[in-house]
């Protein structure tokens, strides 16, 4: 199982956890906090959740992010 970093590393991404997010500007591709903006070509926002794998055959081959 992987963490959240450790598939952020292994297809170069890059995470913001706990970061509040102000606005975000689609046509500039820019994405704004208090204290910060970030420019991005593709972008996730996960909002929160946990993860819910189902009792299925095969639930051992799912892959769930997380923070850690």
């Amino acid at each position: 199982r992987q963490t959240a970093g450790e598939f952020a590393e292994q297809f170069n991404l890059h995470l913001f956890p706990q970061t509040w997010v102000t606005d975000i500007d689609a046509e500039a591709r820019v994405v704004k906090s208090q204290n910060n903006q970030w420019q991005y070509d593709k972008l996730v926002l996960a909002t929160g959740a946990s993860a819910f794998v189902p009792p299925v055959p095969g639930r051992e081959l799912m892959l769930t992010l997380n923070s850690q």
